[in-house]
């Protein structure tokens, strides 16, 4: 027959080897958050260790009963945390993630962030609060730096994009003067210029030509993302409308245009245009000379956001190009075989960047040449 087991007795000291006020005290000074529980009328009943050298008193017993105006902070923040003491207490709900400001004994500042939970008895009356908080001086200090440096950041952008619009603008008129004036000496001097003249003078006017080009779509990217006005837009109507006015390239490139059923979208009328028009020109201008132009613009709902695909059968791009396509002014091809001024993915990167969007090259794309961009709703 097995022998009976017998269970031996557990006294409290052998559970306790110290008083349970000591133990309890004890595990409040090794918690690394300030601890503290004070009564209904906002008077210390106890705290740890880290709490009551913040406050001024040399041992966390000593604490009991005193009150806010007792301790190292100014007359105004003992105010105010007994103000948010009694709104917990009040409403019998719990005030978390209070940022407020802290004077140490030492005469350090810091900021902390507070949680107060009420403190009920068994009937469920509140009958005092428990209060924690932890020193974020460091952490704030690095968010409100990271602020002004945003805030420099914004202002050098538009300091940027001014002198960028200003620029532009202003180089338009000597450009197209010069232009105009070639024009005239030209017409007015076609029989006595010679046939090396008439070449110089082309060189001269083309140069201009281009240079005003690119000046215009300076100009037209500094504008993006200023004044926008957001509003539900159609993308089916705006696409068909872009169809209709490219027409005569439509038909030059033997194209044919297939549009999914697209949905609307809040964003700028003025800026979703560009980057659909954006998009399919520069699949039509990249098409392929011996083969009938295909585009398809289709989309998918991704629960937050939009994603268009515009897709093509054109002489594609190299993956390795990705990045450098959709910065300001760079080309792939030959501008005299495709023309173009290197813009136009730039404006799209711009476009989607101002709504909260990106776009991308589909480097799976084996005919042709897909992209992808994305529009929150």
């Amino acid at each position: 027959m097995a022998k009976k087991e017998t269970s031996k007795n557990v006294s409290e000291s052998d559970i306790f080897p110290i008083s349970r006020d000591k133990m309890f005290q004890l595990i409040l000074d090794n918690i690394p958050t300030r601890i503290f529980w004070k009564n209904r009328d906002s008077i210390y009943l106890g705290s740890n260790h880290l709490f009551a050298k913040d406050a001024g008193v040399d041992a966390a017993p000593n604490i009991l009963g005193k009150t806010d105006f007792d301790l190292a902070w100014k007359k105004s923040e003992a105010e105010f945390f007994i103000k948010t003491d009694q709104k917990v207490m009040d409403r019998g709900e719990s005030e978390l993630g209070i940022i407020e400001p802290q004077k140490h004994a030492d005469g350090k500042e810091s900021w902390l962030e507070t949680n107060k939970i009420p403190l009920k008895n068994d009937d469920g009356e509140v009958i005092g609060i428990l209060g924690t908080y932890s020193d974020i001086t460091e952490r704030k200090k690095i968010f409100e730096d990271l602020k002004q440096k945003n805030r420099d950041l914004e202002l050098k952008n538009k300091e940027l994009e001014q002198f960028a619009f200003i620029a532009s603008h202003d180089l338009q008129s000597p450009l197209h003067t010069i232009i105009n004036y070639i024009d005239l000496f030209q017409s007015e001097n076609k029989k006595e210029l010679s046939d090396e003249g008439q070449l110089y003078f082309d060189f001269i006017k083309d140069a201009s030509t281009r240079m005003k080009e690119l000046i215009t779509g300076l100009l037209e990217y500094s504008r993006i993302g200023q004044d926008i006005q957001l509003e539900t837009i159609d993308c089916q109507v705006i696409c068909e409308d872009i169809l209709k006015d490219l027409h005569g390239l439509i038909q030059e490139k033997n194209a044919t245009i297939q549009l999914g059923d697209l949905p609307e979208v809040v964003a700028s009328s003025v800026e979703i245009r560009m980057l659909f028009q954006n998009l399919i020109e520069n699949a039509l201008k990249f098409s392929k000379p011996d083969i009938a132009c295909k585009i398809e613009v289709t989309h998918s709902d991704k629960n937050r956001y939009f994603q268009f695909t515009v897709s093509d059968n054109g002489i594609g791009i190299d993956p390795q190009f990705e990045e450098k396509i959709f910065i300001i002014y760079q080309q792939l091809h030959n501008k005299a075989t495709y023309g173009g001024n290197g813009i136009g993915l730039a404006h799209c990167k711009k476009i989607l960047d101002t709504f909260g969007g990106k776009i991308w090259l589909d480097q799976n794309s084996k005919d042709g040449a897909r992209f992808h961009f994305t529009i929150p709703k």
